[in-house]
């Protein structure tokens, strides 16, 4: 009877606990002309930030999204836009904003989303490698973070910025679209920055790197954070 109670008590307990659990995933996009955070509930909303390094981000709309095993779909009032030109037709050659707010289907896969890899050119004279082996981009354009991927199964990460550059240097593996990093320096890693297990997901053109926090809430509710950092390939000549 005793191993009944004892049972019971904590089923309920972690069912309690479950119920004040909730999961935000934020997608953190940066890169010249299509900067942007994406931040989805497991309530099915979503709200669409501007994505600053040097003032606070500003909302730009919020909605709701509509999700399968494989895609996402974004869904909102183009009309509460601000800025109606982040809807336009001809900022879809810069950004995924207009994409998102005009309701355009994603790929999805591992909670995480694939957003277009827009690379706005006047000429063709620039092309995006196929296959893996590439270098992969994080930037404004005033700083950047680069991950290059060699052949030989090692790689390079480059931090630029108006004041300094960085490399380091390592081994990578891959397993199931899933690489695992292995830094030559086992103090400290620049993949710190977008990735907690210096493991990243593969899609066809971006490295995506998974961070988790954990934040209460006043009222003792546990607030997880999924922050999803990418990095998109790299064209070349």
């Amino acid at each position: 009877m005793k191993f009944i109670v004892t049972y019971c008590l904590t089923v309920l307990f972690y069912l309690s606990s479950n119920a004040q659990t909730d999961t935000v995933r934020v997608f953190d996009h940066l890169k010249p002309f299509d900067r942007w955070q994406l931040k989805m509930s497991n309530k099915n909303s979503f709200t669409l930030l501007s994505n600053n390094l040097f003032s606070k981000d500003k909302i730009i709309i919020k909605g709701i999204y509509i999700s399968t095993d494989s895609t996402v779909k974004f869904i909102c009032d183009t009309s509460k836009l601000k800025d109606k030109y982040l809807a336009a037709e001809r900022l879809k050659k810069f950004s995924n904003i207009p994409y998102i707010v005009n309701g355009n289907l994603f790929v999805k896969s591992h909670n995480y989303f694939v957003p277009l890899n827009i690379n706005y050119e006047p000429n063709d004279t620039l092309k995006t490698p196929k296959g893996l082996c590439a270098r992969y981009y994080r930037g404004d354009g005033f700083g950047s973070n680069t991950i290059e991927l060699k052949a030989n199964m090692t790689y390079v990460i480059y931090d630029f910025s108006c004041l300094a550059e960085f490399k380091e240097e390592g081994t990578w593996t891959l397993n199931n679209n899933l690489i695992t990093f292995a830094p030559g320096d086992k103090e400290s890693s620049m993949l710190e920055w977008f990735t907690q297990n210096k493991k990243m997901f593969v899609s066809d053109e971006y490295l995506i790197g998974k961070k988790l926090t954990r934040t209460y809430t006043k009222t003792k509710k546990v607030v997880i954070t999924e922050t999803y950092c990418y990095l998109s390939k790299q064209q070349v000549f």
